[in-house]
């Protein structure tokens, strides 16, 4: 009986010091076969900030990353291929978002992209023999991995559209590593063999000095004018990033427009001009810097008379004048209607980034 009860008490020594959670299994967040698939937050937050080790699993490598609550599978050669994003579903959240003046929306989307660079090994100056595989070029992969939120309200005849940055994680991935044998030294190069040099061939950067930014488009379309015959009347930026663009900001809009008249079903499709908002109207927008990295332009119009013609504007591609790089960096689109949206109107909204 005494042996029993100091079983006990050391059973519930172990649960008061060892929270529950603790011991708890890890959720699995499943295998990133290749990285054209999108993430989840949990899965972004596990490859940011999981401890990460090589694994071999019935013969094919992975990395395995772990957090406090979840682990994730990523297949080595994910690396190593080509990044997709699909924008579909956060396009359909953002285009409810505008549906109507009483429902906003403010999804989320795991962005991504690669570049690959090629390293060419040092040849050892007393190596007279035709070089073997060990020493010819191979390619280092970097793989660039943001969370970014969204915004999306129509107040009125008002369209807000806003899309910020917020943390990032960047892996460059090498083809080859120096083996870790006494036959692989020095400028000799192998593809990884094992638990140690899969290790050694990925690397993790989650610090500011990451050089890639995100440059944003937003493009909103008048799908069908509706009774009210909608088209987008004027607009205005808000930035904070990375200013490259200091004037010509119309230089980077592209408008679909009509100097005909507009019926209750014209749609962006329909129209007869489709060329930059410079072209066309040449307003010369620049950017007016409030300090620091944050600016934002006036107002300025999109439909309007010029030159005795009347331009309506029914669709209108927005590429941000700066570059989010920095956590809370953000873009935003403000436009105003000529109405407020009536019966038989439709808005739609797409996102790009490159």
């Amino acid at each position: 009986m005494k042996k029993l009860i100091c079983t006990i008490l050391a059973i519930c020594i172990m649960f008061t010091i060892v929270p529950l959670e603790a011991i708890a299994a890890l959720k699995s967040l499943g295998t990133i076969n290749t990285f054209n698939e999108n993430l989840s937050y949990d899965q972004y937050n596990a490859l940011r900030k999981g401890d990460y080790k090589a694994v071999q699993k019935s013969g094919t490598w992975y990395y395995q990353f772990t957090t406090d609550k979840h682990t994730l599978l990523v297949k080595a050669s994910a690396f190593a291929n080509p990044v997709k994003n699909d924008y579909t579903g956060l396009n359909e959240k953002l285009t409810k978002g505008v549906a109507n003046t009483t429902t906003s929306t403010t999804p989320s989307y795991v962005y991504k992209e690669q570049s690959v660079r090629k390293i060419m090994p040092l040849r050892n100056s007393h190596y007279s023999r035709p070089l073997g595989d060990e020493h010819m070029p191979f390619n280092e992969y970097s793989t660039y991995i943001s969370y970014m939120k969204f915004m999306s309200s129509l107040s009125g005849n008002k369209i807000t559209l806003q899309a910020e940055k917020n943390g990032h994680v960047l892996f460059k991935y090498s083809a080859k590593v120096r083996g870790n044998s006494r036959m692989l030294t020095g400028t000799n190069y192998r593809t990884p063999f094992n638990a140690i040099e899969y290790k050694e061939a990925l690397e993790r950067t989650i610090s500011n000095s990451v050089g890639n930014t995100i440059t944003p488009t937003f493009t909103v379309s008048i799908d069908k004018t509706g009774s009210n015959k909608i088209l987008l009347k004027e607009f205005f930026y808000k930035n904070k990033g990375v200013v490259k663009e200091k004037n010509k900001v119309d230089r980077l809009i592209d408008i679909a427009v009509t100097t005909g008249k507009l019926t209750v079903e014209m749609a962006a499709k329909d129209v007869g001009i489709v060329d930059s908002l410079y072209d066309i109207l040449k307003q010369g927008i620049s950017l007016d810097e409030k300090g620091g990295t944050y600016s934002e332009t006036k107002s300025y119009p999109l439909s309007k008379n010029y030159k005795n013609k009347d331009y309506k504007v029914l669709r209108g591609s927005f590429r941000s004048p700066v570059d989010l790089k920095k956590h809370e960096d953000y873009f935003e689109v403000n436009l105003n209607l000529n109405k407020t949206p009536a019966s038989g109107t439709k808005i739609s909204v797409k996102f790009s980034a490159k």
